[in-house]
């Protein structure tokens, strides 16, 4: 018998945004979000987010991490983006390589809770093609005052 596939629905507003558009765009078949791992489950009693979401079709995997890190527009613009971009792309982009060599190396201990009690239901492991895509916010009000 089929068991029903129970999927997060995203912890912020962002995340459940993200999770609803990519639902309408990708189809909710092929979408996760909020997917963890087991890692510190032992400790914590609850696994370490692995992506904000996952989309899977056939061989192909895309991994994204959103982040809402405000822009401080009253201080000087340089300030502000060097601490926005770190706080923002840099942050996505270190969380992003960590979830595409997580999936490379131990495709069998991901979750799509937090508690790591359902089992991911697709297999990630063997050969398939891994996209990463970073999103980020905030930064259109300081671009059009430059």
């Amino acid at each position: 018998m089929l068991k029903p596939t129970i999927k997060q629905q995203g912890g912020t507003v962002r995340e459940r945004y993200l999770a609803k558009l990519a639902d309408d765009s990708f189809f909710g078949l092929w979408t996760y979000p909020n997917v963890y791992t087991d890692e510190g489950i032992n400790k914590r009693k609850v696994g370490e987010e692995l992506s904000d979401l996952l989309v899977v079709f056939e061989n192909n995997v895309i991994i994204f991490s959103d982040k809402d890190i405000g822009f401080n527009n009253d201080i000087d613009v340089n300030v502000s983006w060097k601490r926005w971009f770190k706080k923002s792309v840099i942050k996505s982009s270190q969380q992003l390589y960590g979830a595409e060599k997580w999936i490379k190396e131990k495709p069998h201990r991901i979750y799509l809770d937090n508690r790591c009690t359902q089992k991911f239901p697709l297999d990630l492991s063997g050969d398939i093609n891994i996209y990463l895509v970073a999103v980020t916010c905030n930064t259109v009000q300081a671009a059009k005052n430059t």
